[in-house]
């Protein structure tokens, strides 16, 4: 294992040739049975060194800056999702005007809440809190939302953590349903997105 932590390192240390050598040393040290079990994972790890290398080669200018503070505070802010024709934005933040304004025992930040920003001629507006049904008094989390802008997926702590889904009706989210079986199970679903035909997940 030490093999694949030192290709890790190097990795991250934009040595990709040598990330490559490690991860490959490690490949050959593995037994049949470890290999059927390890070798997938470790190919993508060489398959994301060649590609760096090739990004390295070739920097793309990028430029990032900060929302300011009508989506930004104190406490974290992430998992942003924008519909189509980029006029709202959804995120996910632990911040303490949380629904509910409880911490979670686990970690002792706020539960986290979805909250909705609309774009006015490219400035993103004051973040609110949309309350219920989005928003409970335990975890809501943003996951994904459908193409046409009318679906949205969000996470609940649920059962060690599910998916769930709310239809736009007009203006007003209907109430979530959590998606079936063959997607949530009794572990941790937490992250999915729609494909451009809004019938892949």
């Amino acid at each position: 294992n030490i093999l694949f932590q030192l290709g890790l390192a190097y990795h991250l240390n934009y040595q990709f040739d040598d990330a490559i050598k490690e991860y490959t040393a490690y490949k050959e040290s593995l037994t049949p049975e470890e290999l059927k079990k390890y070798s997938k994972d470790t190919d993508k790890k060489i398959e994301e060194s060649n590609t760096s290398k090739d990004l390295v080669k070739n920097p793309v200018r990028v430029f990032i800056d900060n929302l300011g503070t009508n989506i930004n505070t104190i406490y974290p802010e992430y998992s942003p999702i924008i519909n189509a024709d980029e006029s709202v934005m959804f995120f996910t933040s632990r911040r303490e005007s949380t629904t509910g304004g409880e911490k979670a025992p686990d970690d002792m930040l706020y539960y986290e809440d979805i909250y909705i920003s609309y774009n006015n001629n490219g400035i993103w507006g004051q973040a609110i809190n949309p309350g219920k049904p989005l928003n409970t008094d335990k975890h809501d989390a943003t996951v994904g939302l459908s193409p046409d802008g009318q679906t949205l997926l969000i996470f609940k702590g649920t059962r060690g953590g599910d998916i769930y889904q709310l239809k736009l009706n007009g203006k007003t989210w209907g109430k979530p349903k959590a998606l079936p079986k063959v997607i949530n199970s009794r572990y941790h679903e937490s992250s999915a997105t729609f494909g451009p035909d809004g019938w892949t997940l």
